[in-house]
């Protein structure tokens, strides 16, 4: 079972390597979707192709709020991914592009973008066992862009993160700035047994087709995304998971303008195994991985966990067959830190759902 597939659309068209790390990108309905009380993340992403050089960064706080226990006597699921029987979760987000905070790296890019969204998702066990469960989730985004063609005008919608709208000027010397409210909505589902976990979301974002053009062309609006995901966990032994991942994701970016008769799609598909260790020996350990995005580059990735509570995981996104498929040339590196403030036992029912939830 190599491949399962599902229709996704993500928010804010980051282009990351490691979306399921930037959950509420991925799926509104991921807000607040953990095990623990409180989770941070910090996901950096520095991408560069033949036309440009990007840095992106994304910060995200979870909460969960009137959690409601579920019954032990009633709990017969292994995963028990929804260890509550129903709880709310509320997470705050941001995402910006253009700008390396850290200085890795040189802004070429004459966009400097920000989105900060207020997240809230409603998760619960459908069957009393807990083997059936769900989650909704809604999103309301503040969107803010400058654009300065003085600093660059190299612009790759590849890697540019997207949400906002830019051709090169005639001049050169724009200055500019847009804002824009947006409104995002998800579902997931998902099936657990004692053996393997199954699940899909589905998200639509831009729901306000907002206006979202640097260049003042009033009937320029972004087009509505649709999100899909899934994961399959599957036991390979009793101290061995097997992760399935894959996503996909079709940004109709901007409709097409009455003034300039164009319009722009960009599609991903992610596919990917990760094998989770679920009876570390040690504090410190590893867990490794392989993706790819649209068949066409190669991700490998390490998440290293550091004790009950922190782990951080580095992925390096290296294209390929680029003859064949020119477009495709971007390189991303990315590394993500997290911290998840949960009750530390050794059981399983506490550190392999932590190490699968990231």
């Amino acid at each position: 079972m190599g491949l399962i597939f599902c229709e996704t659309t993500l928010s804010q068209n980051a282009r990351f390597s490691q979306i399921s790390n930037a959950p509420v990108m991925l799926n509104p309905a991921l807000g607040g979707r953990f095990t623990g009380n409180f989770r941070t993340g910090l996901l950096y992403s520095w991408q560069n192709s033949t036309i440009s050089t990007i840095a992106h960064q994304n910060l995200y706080a979870d909460f969960k709020l009137f959690s409601k226990k579920q019954k032990k006597s009633t709990d017969t699921s292994a995963f028990n991914v929804i260890s509550e029987k129903s709880y709310f979760g509320f997470t705050i987000n941001h995402y910006q592009y253009g700008k390396d905070v850290l200085g890795f790296t040189q802004n070429v890019c004459p966009i400097n973008a920000q989105f900060t969204s207020i997240t809230g998702a409603y998760h619960f066990n459908i069957t009393k066992d807990g083997r059936y469960y769900a989650g909704l989730g809604g999103q309301i985004t503040n969107a803010d862009a400058t654009l300065d063609e003085t600093i660059s005008t190299a612009y790759d919608l590849e890697i540019s993160g997207g949400a906002f709208r830019y051709r090169k000027t005639a001049a050169g010397n724009l200055k500019n700035r847009k804002g824009y409210f947006d409104v995002n909505a998800g579902l997931y589902l998902g099936f657990q047994t004692e053996e393997h976990l199954l699940e899909m979301g589905f998200a639509m974002y831009h729901l306000t087709h907002p206006n979202n053009d640097l260049t003042n062309d009033p009937d320029s609006k972004l087009r509505t995304r649709f999100s899909a995901y899934t994961n399959a966990y599957f036991k390979a032994d009793a101290a061995t998971l097997l992760l399935f991942r894959n996503a996909y994701w079709e940004e109709g970016i901007y409709q097409a303008s009455g003034n300039y008769k164009d319009s722009a799609y960009i599609t991903a598909f992610y596919s990917g195994i990760e094998v989770i260790n679920t009876k570390p020996q040690k504090s410190v350990h590893v867990n490794f991985g392989l993706m790819t995005r649209n068949f066409q580059s190669a991700i490998p990735s390490a998440n290293i966990f550091l004790g009950n509570h922190f782990n951080t995981k580095i992925t390096y996104e290296v294209p390929f067959n680029k003859s064949i498929h020119p477009a495709n040339n971007a390189y991303r590196f990315e590394l993500f830190l997290g911290y998840n403030l949960s009750k530390s036992n050794n059981e399983f029912a506490t550190k392999s759902r932590k190490n699968f939830m990231w």
